[in-house]
């Protein structure tokens, strides 16, 4: 590795140790009956806070279904995919060993969601068996090593390990509370929603400890609207398009409603996912993530409610034009305003470090590649609710990244990309409402050995939304 590679990579070991900080540094006991605003407990069993109360931690059995599943993706891609890169050897595991770790250029979508779900899988076998956020972190770290240098014939991809690891985190604890959640409403959709959880319970014979109900919102859109595009492919002009879409936005453990700090990391998180399509040859996928690490009240009085700490933060897009993934560690600030009972404001607010970003940036008429760097990015969310008069709300998101591999790109090449959404939707009944949005996303890229390029997609949708919870 080259010298910036190596200080990069150091920072990573050190976020990983901040991650730890964030685990332990609140585990201090609560005493009974001194539980407050400043000094709270969340009682879900595997959270460092709680010192795992009566969940017994199965390392063994978290290590070996997390190889395991290594082993049947493994077998799918040597015996019934036939893929190239599944044919090792033991030649091939021993150059992976000895051989400089690289910058892949496979493709986006198996990269930057592929692997953070693949990762999923080695974490949750860590939840599934009580181990605590580090400790399934430290098994995700395992899991990908194993999968990289004895998986694989090819070089092993330091960004893979890098996003499967953090992209693992921010999915696998997310899908593990939704896991519980479900599972224990009664719905067979808890073992599609995370299988790794399911799996564990078949092989161990016992089912996980009920963490309670704790989805604070669960919302479903659908809809449909027209789009246009431009630089799905070099020189093709504008694209005009008809397009569907559907969503899910959840809110897990809201810090508005009881004023405490977050204790247990991800004990309040948010997920926003969309997806759709348009003809011709469009696709669009949205996934953002926000787990909350660790927090402090800095107010609770007068309508005032807020909550000041870290988030990891994992977001997706995958579109047929703009490409682009983040994993960062960031200050976080969420704060709502309750005007009456039915009227308020709300804004969620992010800054920090992008670890790892990713883009797809043509750079000649034929060839796309795959850039990585690190840098930056800033979120914005606001929303006002008037009750009646419906919900106005305006997210904005901007990531910008210097490129670490320079196969293709040289050190100051640059990245950037911004998404900015604003909806208006009238409550229909107490359960659906209407809305409108629009919805532009940028990409553009800053090339010393190649012309710079940009594209852009924008969307206007007419959207139901269905609130489950």
């Amino acid at each position: 590795m080259k010298k910036f590679e190596r200080a990069f990579f150091i920072l990573i070991l050190l976020c990983s140790g901040f991650l730890l900080s964030a685990e332990t540094a609140d585990s201090a006991p609560v005493q009974p009956g001194t539980e407050t605003a400043e000094n709270v407990i969340d009682s879900y069993p595997g959270s460092a806070v709680a010192d795992m109360q009566s969940a017994d931690k199965n390392y063994l059995l978290a290590i070996v279904n997390s190889q395991f599943s290594n082993l049947f993706l493994f077998s799918v891609n040597r015996f019934i995919g036939r893929t190239e890169f599944s044919k090792i050897s033991i030649g091939s595991i021993r150059e992976n060993f000895s051989n400089p770790w690289q910058w892949d250029q496979s493709q986006f979508v198996t990269n930057q969601l592929g692997h953070p779900y693949q990762g999923s899988f080695y974490y949750v076998a860590g939840r599934a068996n009580n181990l605590n956020l580090y400790e399934s972190a430290l098994l995700t770290v395992a899991g990908s090593l194993v999968w990289e240098i004895g998986c694989e014939r090819s070089r092993s991809s330091l960004n893979d390990l890098i996003v499967t690891t953090f992209g693992g985190i921010s999915l696998g604890e997310i899908l593990h509370r939704l896991f519980l959640e479900v599972y224990y409403a009664g719905s067979p959709l808890a073992f599609i929603l995370s299988p790794m959880d399911g799996f564990n319970m078949l092989v161990s014979g016992t089912k996980p400890p009920d963490p309670g109900r704790k989805i604070h919102s669960l919302s479903l859109t659908a809809g449909g609207g027209y789009a246009l595009a431009e630089g799905i492919q070099p020189d093709a002009g504008m694209l005009h398009m008809g397009t569907i879409r559907t969503g899910v936005e959840v809110v897990y453990g809201s810090p508005f409603d009881t004023g405490v700090p977050v204790r247990d990391p991800f004990s309040h998180f948010e997920l926003t996912l969309n997806a759709g399509g348009g003809y011709p040859l469009f696709y669009d996928v949205q996934l953002f993530t926000d787990g909350m690490l660790f927090s402090f009240v800095p107010l609770t009085s007068s309508g005032h409610k807020a909550n000041i700490g870290m988030s990891l933060l994992f977001d997706c897009i995958w579109t047929g034009n703009v490409n682009f993934s983040s994993a960062a560690l960031a200050a976080t600030a969420k704060y709502r305003y309750d005007f009456t009972e039915t009227v308020f404001f709300e804004s969620r607010f992010h800054a920090g470090w992008m670890m790892l970003g990713a883009s797809n940036m043509f750079i000649d008429d034929e060839s796309a590649v795959r850039n990585y760097g690190t840098g930056c990015n800033v979120k914005m969310d606001i929303a006002f609710c008037f009750s009646r008069f419906g919900t106005l709300r305006i997210t904005g998101l901007w990531y910008g990244m210097v490129m670490i591999n320079t196969e293709y790109t040289s050190y100051g090449d640059m990245v950037s990309c911004t998404y900015a959404k604003a909806s208006y939707s009238i409550p229909l009944t107490d359960k659906m409402a209407l809305g409108i949005s629009d919805t532009f996303i940028w990409e553009e890229s800053f090339f010393s050995k190649y012309s710079s390029a940009r594209r852009w997609t924008n969307s206007a949708d007419l959207f139901l939304e269905w609130k489950l919870i």
